[in-house]
């Protein structure tokens, strides 16, 4: 019997080249589910202008709900309309399953009908944003407040809550402790970041480096909870010995902002903003290159609770590269990698750390290609959609 499912999303579907986390990881989920034996699957989005009616997306069916909206109650209005045409849809056309992806405490309504009508809920978990930011202004505040809504309540009423890591399945089953949860960790689509031919070459002529400079990477946001201010110190004191080194960040660069390190005045105070790239935010063929050239990948967070909470994708994709990869000893990573056997651990906001395991990279090229390779094998045990949504499957089918 045919498993039928259905992904509430009100992002961007399919997603955009250098989109969001959570662009990509729904992709990833509803690849995993798609794929999966006697299983129907089907994208509920958000329609925006010029979306047709129904797509076909890498296999799946997508179908766009509601309306577009410009203004505040056109907004409104349009989400008003996405849900009446959700509950219309499971009338004519039941649903086994409904999974609800980032939504907000508005769908509490929708959920409950569904229920109602003999559909199982489950809802998905990939960070806890009622933390994270300073909440200095008011509407910082109240976004604050309504991630808290969504965080308590929407985890009652589901069957099943599908959580990133340790942190949050503990969250969900202390506000839903007789609800199942089961950890779903990063995933990561290969074909996206296949090495780039010629990559020495065109980063040699756009960014002026040389046949031998060591170029260590980070790609992601500048939220004060990834540590790039750390990164940046401990590529400091690492360039010292090795002059002609370079740093790469690419993200959207934010100054001013409480909760983002300000990357250019940081490089610049210490003397090595001639030795750090900024390239701003990048598509996915930019990214591609990069991770082709670079000697070194870094995640460097810190031990903050929204951090801990979350597993950034840029783990994922890092480790399909077969580059060696430097992170910090923070939430669910070492219950994936293992240092020195496919990962150089480092402590949290610790530049002598960072700058040391570079060293180590830098000087030992058996150990580079040891840790790229075995990283390689990790992602393919745990990170590719096809297997990781297996057992996700298995007890939607089983309850």
């Amino acid at each position: 019997m045919t498993l039928k499912v259905g992904i509430i999303y009100l992002g961007t579907f399919p997603p955009k080249k250098g989109g969001s986390g959570a662009d990509r990881r729904v992709r990833e989920i509803a690849r995993g589910i798609n794929a999966q034996p006697d299983t129907e699957l089907e994208m509920l989005v958000a329609r925006r202008s010029g979306d047709p009616e129904v797509l076909q997306y890498d296999g799946i069916k997508i179908r766009y709900l509601g309306d577009v909206g410009r203004s505040f109650i056109g907004k409104l209005m349009g989400r008003l309309k996405f849900w009446r045409e959700v509950r219309a849809l499971n009338k004519s056309n039941p649903f086994d399953w409904v999974l609800l992806y980032s939504i907000r405490i508005d769908a509490i309504i929708l959920a409950w009908l569904l229920r109602g009508s003999g559909v199982r809920l489950a809802a998905e978990f990939c960070d806890l944003r009622s933390v994270g930011s300073t909440r200095s202004t008011l509407k910082d505040r109240f976004h604050s407040f309504l991630n808290g809504l969504d965080e308590t309540f929407i985890p009652r009423i589901t069957h099943l809550n599908i959580v990133i890591s340790q942190y949050l399945e503990n969250h969900v089953k202390k506000q839903a402790p007789k609800t199942e949860a089961q950890r779903l960790p990063i995933l990561v689509d290969e074909s996206l970041f296949q090495p780039v031919e010629g990559a020495d070459e065109i980063m040699r002529d756009r960014f002026n480096l040389t046949e031998t400079s060591f170029l260590a990477v980070y790609l992601g946001g500048l939220w004060r909870q990834e540590g790039v201010s750390y990164l940046i110190k401990g590529f400091a004191e690492f360039v010292q010995s090795n002059p002609e080194a370079r740093l790469l960040i690419a993200g959207r660069l934010v100054a001013g902002s409480a909760d983002h390190d300000d990357a250019e005045a940081i490089a610049k105070d210490l003397g090595i903003a001639d030795k750090v790239i900024f390239p701003g935010w990048v598509s996915t063929d930019d990214v591609a290159l990069f991770y082709s050239r670079a000697n070194a990948l870094v995640l460097p967070q810190i031990n903050d609770e929204f951090a801990v909470a979350a597993l950034p994708t840029k783990l994922a994709e890092y480790s399909i590269t077969g580059k060696p990869i430097i992170a910090t000893r923070v939430g669910d990573v070492p219950d994936y990698f293992e240092d020195g056997k496919d990962i150089l651990l480092v402590e949290s906001e610790n530049a002598d750390n960072i700058a040391n395991a570079l060293g180590q990279i830098a000087n030992d090229e058996e150990l580079a290609k040891r840790l790229g390779s075995a990283a390689r094998l990790v992602a393919e045990k745990n990170f590719f959609p096809e297997k990781a949504l297996q057992n996700i499957v298995l007890a939607m089918k089983q309850m």
